[in-house]
């Protein structure tokens, strides 16, 4: 089991050469650096409002690289949350926590392939009572001209309007975190 903080990451507002403002999806992203190589977007490619699907291409990570980042404490931290613990194999069990918000999401592994899929469980303490844990997976395959193609499948949803409104929320959280993923190694994280 391995524990990790994270140490928080600068900023990249004032720098010369910056996009002012990017939208990616229903996010937006201003003062990007445009010196950084081609900007890449994390995109909802949702089927219906009983799952979400997100997927991007993350340019400078192998496939084994960006698995890394969601099973290694000390490299989560850098793009999610602020303190985890994870147990990396099937049956594993994580917990992920923002200190500041009092929120904690847990879950455990149930398909652990390094650079292929993973899968979890999602449960925040603070949505026990309203909503039943959620199941996420994984898929990274190398890119068509090199990184990495991510694409997140998490559901299901129901079609409660709490549910749905959640549901929203879920998304725009996997695009903004997505996006901070991919800025560090583009340089574009905040």
């Amino acid at each position: 089991m391995f524990v990790s903080r994270s140490v928080g990451l600068s900023g990249i507002s004032g720098r010369e050469g910056s996009i002012k403002r990017m939208n990616c999806g229903r996010s937006t992203f201003e003062n990007v650096p445009a010196d950084r190589g081609r900007l890449v977007c994390v995109n909802d490619i949702s089927p219906n409002t009983s799952t979400i699907k997100v997927s991007g291409t993350f340019e400078g990570f192998t496939p084994n690289e960006l698995f890394d980042y969601w099973v290694k404490p000390e490299l989560i931290t850098q793009w999610w949350p602020r303190e985890a613990t994870i147990d990396p194999r099937v049956g594993g069990a994580y917990s992920f926590s923002w200190p500041e918000q009092d929120w904690h999401l847990r879950g455990t592994y149930s398909a652990f392939e390094p650079g292929k899929t993973l899968a979890f469980t999602w449960s925040w303490d603070h949505d026990r009572n309203k909503f039943s844990p959620t199941q996420v997976v994984l898929v990274f395959e190398e890119a068509e001209g090199g990184g990495t193609q991510l694409t997140v499948d998490h559901g299901p949803w129901d079609e409660t309007e709490e549910a749905q409104t959640e549901r929203k929320g879920v998304i725009e959280g996997w695009i903004h975190f997505g996006m901070r993923l991919a800025g560090l190694r583009t340089g574009d994280a905040t």
